[in-house]
């Protein structure tokens, strides 16, 4: 697995090489400080994943789904807006995101889970994007438009999943039995490629079922 890393810190570029580096199937080839020079690179070598700091985002021309490639966001937990900024890095096209201070071994996990194309998050963005889902569609009540070839109890589905009920709870709002929940749970999720209730919220929120995001100021 080829790996490029972009982030205007020489030491975190360094911490992350060496943590990669450790792997025997990962490579770094490539890293970058600034965002035109990580574009450049992913343009060139065509790695397997992107690694670039949540704060060059903006810097990106096209955006990161003009990538042909997956790409992982890399955030500090401890700016006041990065849950919501997450999320729009999701919005725009990122598969994945872990902190600063995530442990090595889920860092090393959402690397390779991007490699394949699944959105994969350390365990704090995994909680807190759930949560966050919750937020959005609260705010924004009912009425969300999804992608056209779900049907309506299927983008239902969807909207109470991110809101953060569970197979119980759904049930016991629809009026049915938490078994056919199950069911028809297992059969969305194949249907959408995803492997859990956090990877079906961020297609919710990809694909318009969870429309826009609340003002992180309020509330």
């Amino acid at each position: 697995m080829r790996v490029i890393i972009a982030n205007q810190h020489d030491f975190v570029r360094r911490q992350l090489k060496h943590l990669l580096s450790r792997e025997p199937n990962i490579q770094v080839i490539g890293e970058a400080s600034h965002a035109l020079h990580f574009q450049r690179l992913i343009l060139a070598y065509s790695p397997d994943v992107g690694i670039i700091d949540l704060n060059l985002l903006a810097e990106l021309d096209g955006g990161l789904r003009s990538f042909s490639v997956p790409v992982v966001v890399v955030a500090d937990e401890n700016r006041p807006d990065v849950d919501f900024e997450v999320i729009n890095a999701i919005r725009s096209g990122a598969v994945g995101a872990f902190c600063f201070s995530t442990p090595g071994e889920q860092i090393i996990g959402v690397v390779r889970a991007a490699a394949t194309g699944v959105a994969a998050f350390d365990r704090r963005f995994a909680v807190r994007l759930t949560g966050l889902c919750a937020q959005v569609v609260e705010s924004n009540g009912a009425g969300a438009r999804g992608a056209v070839f779900l049907t309506d109890r299927e983008r239902l589905y969807l909207r109470l999943i991110a809101s953060g009920l569970s197979n119980k709870e759904i049930a016991r709002r629809l009026g049915l039995a938490e078994s056919t929940v199950k069911n028809s749970l297992s059969a969305l999720f194949g249907k959408l490629m995803v492997s859990d209730r956090t990877q079906a919220a961020i297609y919710a929120l990809r694909n318009g079922i969870v429309p826009g995001l609340p003002d992180s100021r309020t509330g």
